[in-house]
């Protein structure tokens, strides 16, 4: 399988453990694809299923554990691997597997004795060669780190990690030119490394190439917006190019993603100084300062600002202070101004971070986090995605050449020939209206769904789509105001604003129509598990999060693979912080066949 398989393969799994439940390898092959998608949750689950029933294959045990190595949980890890070799001492992989995790111990020793013990089980194994090539460059023996990694690349000349790894030595060894080479190389062969960009501008900027550098460093934030080691960095190269306004938006942005980062407060007011902004370089020395009690240069140039507000009893308050941590030599980080504007580094911890290592993820893309869709009965094209068999709707299909579905997403044709084919007046009174709806003639479609409430043949989908319409015309009136709710995942925090203001105050009458509604529509039809998820995403926009998990659960209780209703409801953990239960509930979405539920799980679900 490549990469993009995954999901469709999952898919596959599905079936065949639906038609063979007791099919152990099915349980493997589909715990692979999630751990490879990044839901180690539900690659977990699918282990302890295949092991429930072979307990005596060793890859289960294996997988498991590495599904623990990646998230730095090395001692569950161990024990798996620990197992696996009980039943298969001779399997390479195993003692690999062991070998990485000594080395993101900094065991490097131990870690090559392991690699050398998978080399010697199978002298072709790329990654052997690999990971014994990081261990002998931490250790020095760069002779030997670069035949590893030649050895791996004559083995497989595509893996760009090889290069980015080899270009890090070369770094260590001074070689700044082959080792910009070897990033050249790995951007080659996957333009989407961001390791390599982001290790490729500390080169550049090394040699005197500064556009060079933060040309990489703004590729970077391009597919990461939310990496504070890059926005830091360009940051202070935006400052020496000068371009201080754009500096100073690069530094703002790092303190929102890390208020604690005393270096991002301390330059920001630097520059904010320079710019003779005095008021808010006060301000921001005060927060490096609060971070930092003993941070010398900061009472130092809070004093001088002070001094240009004409505050000189603060400045000379802060003066005696910079003096006295200076007398007693109390600084022991920044004492060094020359420090305080360097480029940062990866930290060791994150440069052999075993997942990155493994699968190259040592940065990943941002995620914006939107519910998914409300669903509403119309006539869909053949190729509309969510629609679901639903034997409520055989009542009015039986007698009609057009079949009608409840679906999530428009068809792009208004063929009038279906409609008409329709048998009664009131489903093409129901089609009608709903396509008014869909050109934004919210007006003309409540008009039209308002008559046929009433009518005791398609009371409930009237009711269920006139719900729809409302939500729609809802949400058309709050793009216009300021969104009150937002969720933003980024690759360190999840960020979820929940403010709402005083205009958007008025458009909750509404959403509470709607969800009248909705109530009619399961009092008529209590069967009709849409409405009791259409209700729960209307429950999670009015901030009633325990009532929304409360419908999305109905909705599975009537229909297990509710794809959407596991997806909406993990979201609605998320909101209440309940990180256990959305990773569960997110894992479930993506093995029904949710494919962008793994960008989530990947930043989200770190266990």
């Amino acid at each position: 399988m490549i990469k993009s398989d995954y999901t469709a393969a999952q898919q596959r799994f599905n079936a065949v453990i639906m038609a063979k439940p007791n099919n152990w390898e099915s349980y493997y092959l589909r715990g692979i694809t999630k751990f490879y998608l990044g839901d180690n949750l539900g690659a977990r689950a699918d282990f302890d299923k295949g092991i429930e029933i072979n307990p005596f294959f060793s890859e289960l045990y294996l997988f498991k554990g590495i599904t623990y190595q990646v998230v730095n949980d090395y001692s569950t890890a161990f024990n798996y691997f620990g197992k696996a070799l009980e039943l298969d001492p001779a399997n390479s992989s195993i003692y690999a597997s062991e070998g990485l995790v000594d080395l993101s111990l900094d065991k490097f020793d131990e870690a090559l004795a392991l690699f050398t013990k998978a080399i010697r089980i199978n002298p072709e194994y790329q990654d052997a060669y690999f990971f014994r090539a990081v261990c002998n460059a931490e250790l020095k023996k760069y002779d030997k780190a670069n035949e590893d990694f030649n050895k791996a690349i004559s083995l497989n000349k595509f893996d760009d990690r090889i290069y980015v790894w080899r270009a890090k030595m070369k770094v260590d060894q001074d070689k700044k030119k082959d080792a910009l080479d070897d990033y050249n190389l790995a951007l080659k062969i996957n333009s989407e490394n961001l390791m390599a960009y982001y290790q490729r501008s500390l080169v550049r900027y090394d040699m005197k190439d500064l556009d060079g550098a933060l040309a990489d460093l703004s590729k970077v934030l391009e597919m990461n917006p939310g990496n504070g080691l890059a926005l830091f960095n360009r940051a202070i190269l935006r400052s020496e190019l000068g371009a201080t306004s754009d500096a100073i938006a690069d530094y703002e942005r790092v303190t929102q993603l890390n208020s604690g980062n005393v270096l991002a407060w301390f330059n920001k007011a630097l520059l904010e100084h320079e710019n003779k902004d005095y008021q808010m370089a006060v301000k921001d020395y005060s927060n490096a300062i609060a971070l930092y009690p003993d941070f010398y240069y900061a009472y130092v140039n809070r004093g001088d600002a002070k001094m240009k507000l004409r505050d000189e009893r603060g400045a000379n308050a802060d003066f005696i202070k910079a003096n006295a941590i200076k007398a007693q030599n109390r600084d022991k980080q920044y004492a060094d101004s020359s420090k305080l504007k360097e480029l940062m580094k990866l930290d060791a911890d994150f440069e052999k971070d075993p997942e990155a290592l493994v699968m190259n993820k040592i940065f990943s893309k941002d995620q914006e986090v939107k519910l998914l869709p409300l669903f509403y009965v119309s006539l869909p094209c053949d190729t509309v995605a969510s629609s679901y068999y639903f034997p409520y709707m055989e009542l009015f299909n039986k007698t009609n050449t057009s079949k009608l579905k409840v679906v999530s997403s428009p068809c792009a044709k208004n063929d009038t020939n279906i409609v008409s084919n329709l048998y009664s007046p009131e489903l093409k009174q129901l089609v009608w209206g709903t396509r008014m709806a869909l050109t934004g003639n919210y007006n003309s479609a409540l008009s039209s769904l308002d008559s046929l409430v009433n009518s005791n043949k398609i009371a409930a989908v009237s009711y269920f789509n006139r719900a729809w319409v409302k939500a729609c015309n809802v949400e058309l009136v709050r793009s216009f105001e300021e969104l009150p709710q937002e969720v933003s995942v980024f690759s360190n925090n999840m960020t979820i604003s929940t403010k709402v203001n005083t205009a958007s105050r008025k458009i909750y009458y509404d959403f509470y129509s709607v969800i009248d509604d909705y109530n009619k529509v399961i009092s008529i039809e209590p069967s009709f598990y849409y409405a009791f998820y259409n209700r729960g995403c209307v429950q999670v926009r009015l901030y009633n999060y325990a009532e929304a998990i409360k419908d999305f659960s109905a909705a599975i209780e009537q229909h297990p693979d509710f794809m959407e209703a596991y997806f909406n409801r993990g979201i609605t953990y998320m909101y209440l912080s309940d990180t256990s239960n959305a990773c569960f509930n997110f894992s479930r979405a993506g093995e029904l066949g949710s494919k962008d539920v793994y960008g989530l799980i990947r930043k989200l679900c770190k266990h």
